[in-house]
């Protein structure tokens, strides 16, 4: 009896140890694909961060922000993987740096190798904040070489002294005893101070470090601050909310534990749609009260800016200091924005107040709202606390978030502008005057984000679809020349057309006689005068585009004609009006100098700038020498 006993027991304790293994087995698959779960949302982040600073910038810089996106997650990648993994949560060494898993070795097991994943898209995403504030006037090879040195020595050294031992970390494997500045450590739940404040503290030095964008601040004194609207508002709010869809991953994801943590997932995920919608909200007031209008680029800023803020305390703060905390951040960023533009300092994104800013308020309010009670569950959610302390109430926790802060702006700031300064001194951070101004998609990736088909000046041709065509005004790659000052020749064609003379050397006029409508214009490599002393009269053709000089003319009246004036009796044929190859021209309006197009002949009832072309091949459309309508420079042929 006792024999069969003894047996049932042993039988059940073996089931019992299966089970147990087979728990743990689950435990550690469901840690494994929540972790690389949510490390993809905030690798998709990424696409946001593209997608919202391409909208930023101008059109002919585009390929290159999109480039500089993709850099930042490969570099980091290959940095994470040989030495920042084993910087920032290797073997501590005085409470520095990590020491162990270079080449990330002996990441043994699948929850490891999640969590290596979902850490590593931390580190892109503070690498990425960087180029928003740099845009449009750094080198490639210079970008490439900071995202390198940010991968290496300043992301890794941080996220180690905060959540891989060091010294302002919490002691949680007894790594670090030794070295723990305060019992708590820094409270950075998902990193308002590791990620964002590091970010944005290399952004603004960077921005500092390379000047303004030409054109951003009047010369002078004064300096007064001249807007640069972005070239599609729409993909600005799209990557907006592909940020804020990353967000949730950003955060949940950082419980690490999915068993027992039920209750603080939904707590994070809640406290961040309150701090992304009391964001907005904020923006909207904000925008009015200061700008009596309501820009959609202030909203979206204070909404970003108010999910840095709460990165710190998402886990353990109630929905009203999660307001609070949202609400000031937002009024952190417009104020340290307002600050850079009294300074002079470009940031076209607003990265450093997004992310710097907020993020050190991040750190300083997880210090203020915490209380000994909620402050615990941040270190081993769902779990009893392991000491009980007083450090929120009596105010320890607050000197300690502000000496993270103060850690953290030193380091990422003197190592930051080690980097750009040597760039600087080596003459190799910004590129020249000529390719900032004429666009890096040309100069350094040698394409166009917005492709053109058989260019041809002036107006747009259409021809049932069968060839492409292109207008002066909206196509400025090709046609490039100095003229007196800063202006090219597109934009001195561009404001003759509207009726605003830029020139310093009196009317300009392009002269297309005898050139083919559909052949390609010279590029700007080919043509561009050198030397800003340059003018039209000495502009290099190679056989495409001629520019001459016009005299002094009477004002001719165009535009919509059947409006303004009547036509003369006595119309000239439509086939002797191509004959003489003899456009519109526009007066200046001083009476000075046209802007004269003169492309060769056309064939008669082939086109019409909206396409309304009356022929065999187009049957029903307005014939020779009615009104066709749509552009603003039209008139009867």
């Amino acid at each position: 009896m006792s024999e069969a006993l003894a047996a049932q027991v042993a039988e059940l304790s073996r089931q019992l140890n299966e089970q147990r293994v087979e728990l743990d087995r689950t435990h550690k698959d469901v840690t494994s694909s929540w972790l690389v779960l949510c490390g993809a949302l905030v690798l998709f982040m990424q696409t946001g961060f593209a997608m919202l600073e391409t909208g930023v910038v101008s059109k002919q810089n585009v390929i290159s922000v999109m480039f500089k996106n993709i850099l930042d997650s490969s570099v980091t990648a290959v940095t994470f993987w040989l030495v920042g993994y084993a910087f920032a949560y290797g073997k501590d060494w005085r409470g520095f740096i990590g020491t162990d898993h270079f080449g990330s070795i002996n990441l043994v097991t699948e929850v490891r190798n999640a969590a290596w994943f979902f850490k590593w898209t931390f580190a892109g995403a503070s690498a990425t904040i960087v180029s928003g504030a740099v845009c449009e006037r750094i080198r490639i090879r210079s970008y490439m070489a900071f995202t390198f040195w940010m991968g290496t020595a300043i992301y890794p050294v941080v996220a180690h002294w905060c959540w891989g031992g060091g010294f302002l970390s919490y002691d949680r494997e007894g790594n670090g005893g030794d070295y723990t500045f305060a019992e708590n450590g820094v409270l950075d739940f998902a990193g308002s101070g590791v990620v964002h404040l590091v970010g944005g503290v290399a952004a603004l030095t960077g921005a500092a470090s390379l000047g303004p964008r030409l054109g951003r601040f009047e010369p002078g004194p004064s300096g007064q601050l001249k807007e640069f609207e972005g070239h599609n508002m729409t993909l600005v709010l799209l990557g907006a909310g592909v940020l804020v869809f990353g967000w949730f991953g950003f955060n949940c994801g950082s419980v690490l534990e999915v068993e027992n943590n039920g209750h603080i997932i939904s707590l994070v995920a809640v406290n961040t749609t309150i701090a992304f919608s009391v964001g907005c909200v904020s923006g909207l007031g904000i925008s009015l009260l200061f700008d009596g209008r309501f820009e959609l680029s202030i909203v979206i800023n204070c909404m970003l800016a108010a999910l840095v803020s709460v990165n710190a305390s998402v886990d353990f703060l109630q929905q009203w200091a999660v307001a609070i905390v949202a609400f000031v951040g937002a009024g952190v960023f417009f104020a340290f924005r307002t600050l850079l533009r009294r300074l002079r300092i470009d940031d076209p994104l607003e990265a450093s107040a997004v992310h710097g800013a907020a993020g050190a308020w991040g750190l300083l309010a997880a210090g203020i709202f915490c209380t000994d009670e909620n402050v615990r569950p941040e270190y081993d959610p769902g779990m009893p606390p392991h000491t009980i302390n007083n450090a929120c109430s009596n105010g320890t926790q607050f000197g300690v978030q502000v000496v993270g802060v103060v850690c953290i702006i030193v380091w990422t700031g003197f190592m930051s502008m080690l980097a750009w300064g040597s760039m600087q001194l080596m003459g190799v951070l910004r590129v020249p005057v000529e390719w900032e101004e004429i666009g890096m998609d040309a100069l350094e990736h040698g394409a166009t984000a917005f492709g053109v088909r058989d260019p041809t000046v002036g107006l747009m041709l259409e021809t049932g679809g069968m060839h492409h065509g292109t207008n002066l005004y909206e196509h400025d790659r090709w046609l490039r020349a100095k003229s007196g000052g800063p202006y090219t020749a597109h934009q001195v064609a561009a404001a003759a057309a509207a009726g605003i003379d830029i020139s310093e050397h009196g009317p300009r006029a392009v002269d297309l006689s005898g050139k083919s409508n559909t052949g390609a214009w010279a590029r700007s490599g080919d043509t561009a005068a050198s030397s800003p002393h340059k003018t039209f009269q000495n502009f290099p053709t190679h056989g495409d585009v001629h520019i001459q000089q016009l005299p002094q003319q009477q004002p001719v009246v165009i535009g919509h004609q059947h409006q303004q004036q009547q036509q003369p009796q006595q119309q000239q044929p439509l086939q002797q009006q191509h004959q003489q190859q003899h456009l519109p021209q526009q007066q200046h309006p001083a009476g000075g100098g046209m802007l004269q197009l003169r492309p060769q002949q056309l064939p008669t009832n082939s086109w019409s700038p909206r396409g309304q072309v009356s022929s065999p091949v187009f049957p029903g459309h307005p014939g020779p020498g009615q009104h066709m309508g749509g552009y603003p420079h039209q008139t009867h042929l």
